[in-house]
């Protein structure tokens, strides 16, 4: 199946077809498209570093059996920003997405549904602020 091309905010994607892994896969941004369902969110003009299939229980909060890919970059003063996404079957995000902050040693964590019914999950070295930066730069 050809990965959909329609924007974030619109889902004519296309059923799962990689199932959650048992353990944690170094893959290729095509097949992140693959088991998100033809959509992923990245971070605007960052390149990603590391792209990996993730069980869902080992992502806290994530849907079991639904697979997580975590997408791994590297913040400007080189420290580590990991975006973590599943695509909820449901397949429906709430209206306004609301962002959950949590502080964490070394940084932020900021979690949320996008209204596509991405669950989104971005942990970021630094203040809430720049947590929410990088919030906003997920497309």
């Amino acid at each position: 199946a050809a990965p959909d091309s329609s924007p974030a905010g619109t889902d004519t994607a296309q059923a799962v077809t990689i199932a959650d892994p048992d353990s944690v896969r170094l893959v290729t941004l095509g097949d992140a498209l693959q088991a998100l369902g033809g959509q992923v969110r990245l971070l605007q003009g960052i390149t990603p570093d590391r792209v990996e299939l993730v069980p869902s229980r080992d992502v806290p909060g994530a849907a079991a059996g639904v697979p997580v890919v975590r997408i791994s970059y590297r913040d400007p003063v080189g420290g580590a920003m990991v975006l973590e996404e599943q695509r909820l079957p449901s397949r429906q995000g709430p209206g306004e997405p609301q962002v959950a902050i949590d502080s964490i040693p070394g940084g932020n964590l900021a979690t949320w549904v996008d209204r596509a019914g991405f669950r989104l999950r971005i942990t970021v070295p630094g203040d809430q602020s720049m947590v929410l930066r990088m919030v906003n730069r997920v497309q």
